[in-house]
């Protein structure tokens, strides 16, 4: 929980600064936040309500390769799901450029779709109706099951944050996890635990990943984890000691970023906190332009007008509860 209590004075460039600082820990508080803790059901729940539109998995009946069992398509890109990789095709200025997240040692998954939404997807083109596909089923979630042992891969989210979350069953290696990117220009952790893969067209940044075990009464127990680079295009995951007889989640978020400044898949740290001050900064300027008075006359009539000792303060507070 985030509170930011505090008197100032009424001088409206100070007020405006602090309600400024507020906003700006709440974003960065709300950011952090949801890419690093371990979150409880509910939380998860009513964090992906609150961040947009799901991100929709289409069956594929025709309209992409055999291969394809589910398609996705976010902002600027595409979501392709194999039982052997996930592919992202990137919308680049010039032209697109595919990323492969591929399962090195893994086997062919059981593929299939989970959480059926009510919509279909058709595809009308030409004027051949024997050549049109129509009511392609629509899921929230698609899951990869039988990648490794024991270990399924879960992919769902929002367009503004795309998720996909390794599941470990009790009892079986969650080190045997590998993840390798082709396609990409270079793949990298970065000093803070991030992982990024880069491309002509933009770059998938991963948060480093978070990892947990649900626990009774829908709590969570937080686990340790980073991602570690294991060869220029391959990394794994190093979890701290957990209960081996209990099920185990491995979440990475992650974002896609272009390189027109254009976000695919979610926003940065950067980008809401500039829109939380900007916001503050034009209503702060709005506020001091209507109450600072226009000439030195009418200031000492605000001031003869004040009881005896009266500053005038102004009560700003900032809360966000987790």
């Amino acid at each position: 929980m985030l509170t930011v209590i505090g008197t100032v004075r009424s001088n409206s460039w100070t007020a405006f600064l602090a309600i400024g600082a507020a906003a700006a820990a709440l974003f960065a508080g709300s950011y952090f936040s949801a890419g690093n803790a371990a979150p409880t059901p509910a939380a998860a729940a009513q964090r992906r309500s609150a961040e947009g539109p799901l991100l929709v998995y289409e069956e594929n009946r025709g309209q992409a390769a055999s291969k394809v069992r589910f398609i996705a398509r976010g902002s600027r890109y595409t979501q392709f799901i194999t039982a052997e990789e996930v592919v992202w095709r990137l919308d680049g200025a010039d032209q697109d450029y595919a990323v492969y997240m591929r399962f090195p040692g893994a086997a062919p998954a059981f593929v299939r779709g989970e959480s059926s939404l009510p919509g279909r997807t058709n595809y009308l083109k030409g004027t051949d109706p024997s050549k049109w596909v129509t009511g392609a089923e629509q899921f929230s979630a698609v899951r990869l099951t039988g990648l490794y042992p024991g270990v399924s891969l879960k992919l769902y989210g929002s367009r503004a944050r795309p998720e996909y979350d390794f599941i470990v069953a009790p009892g079986a290696d969650a080190s045997v996890i590998r993840l390798r990117f082709a396609g990409a220009q270079a793949v990298e952790v970065g000093s803070h635990g991030e992982l990024s893969v880069r491309t002509p067209a933009g770059e998938l940044i991963h948060q480093s990943p978070v990892a947990f075990q649900p626990a009774a009464q829908g709590r969570t127990v937080p686990v340790s984890a980073r991602f570690v680079q294991v060869a220029a295009d391959e990394v794994r995951f190093e979890l701290a000691q957990y209960d081996s007889t209990r099920e185990l989640v491995i979440d990475p978020v992650y974002f896609i970023r272009g390189t027109r400044n254009e976000l695919g898949g979610g926003g940065s740290l950067d980008t809401l906190t500039l829109l939380g001050l900007l916001t503050v900064l034009v209503a702060g300027l709005w506020v001091g332009s209507a109450r600072r008075p226009r000439n030195r006359r009418l200031r000492h009539a605000e001031r003869a007008s004040r009881p005896h000792g009266a500053a005038g303060h102004a009560h700003v507070s900032a809360r966000r509860a987790d």
